[in-house]
C-alpha cells in the first residue's frame, strides 16, 4: 500500500507530475521536444562545427519537425539567424541547404503562435527584422 501512494504521489492522479499539470515554472508548457534554437545556432556558427553540414542540415529538420504546427514570435530572432546561416551555405554552393530552407519557410508561412496577448508588440523588432 506505502508504494502504491508513493507512486501516486510522484505521477498519479492530481499530482504536479501529470500530463494533465504539465507546466513549467513560469506558466509554460513544458514538452519534451521544444526545439532548442540556441544549440542549433551554435552548431552552425561554431568554429569546429561549422563544417559539419549534415548535422546542420539534420537539426535544421528536427526543428522543423517539432515546430510543424507555427512558430513562437518569440523564437523569430532565432530562426531569421538559422535562416541566414542556411543562407549563407546556399550561397556558398551547398545545395543540401535547400530542403530545409524551404521546410523553415512553410513553418514561417503559418500562423504564429503567442505565450502572452502582448507578444506581437514585445518582438515587434524580430518581426519587422526577419520580413
Amino acid at each position: 500500500a506505502d508504494s502504491l501512494s508513493v507512486s501516486q504521489g510522484l505521477g498519479g492522479k492530481g499530482s504536479l507530475l501529470s500530463p494533465k499539470n504539465s507546466t513549467a515554472v513560469q506558466g509554460h508548457r513544458a514538452t519534451a521536444a521544444s526545439p532548442d534554437f540556441e544549440r542549433a545556432i551554435t552548431l552552425m556558427q561554431g568554429r569546429h562545427t561549422q563544417d559539419m553540414h549534415d548535422r546542420h542540415i539534420s537539426m535544421l529538420h528536427t526543428i522543423c519537425k517539432q515546430c510543424a504546427g507555427g512558430f513562437y514570435v518569440h523564437n523569430l530572432g532565432q530562426v531569421e539567424i538559422l535562416m541566414g546561416c542556411a543562407a549563407r551555405q546556399l550561397r556558398a554552393g551547398n545545395m543540401d541547404y535547400v530542403p530545409p530552407l524551404c521546410e523553415l519557410l512553410q513553418v514561417l508561412a503559418l500562423p504564429l503562435h503567442k505565450q502572452r496577448s502582448n507578444d506581437d508588440v514585445r518582438y515587434e523588432t524580430e518581426c519587422t527584422s526577419l520580413i
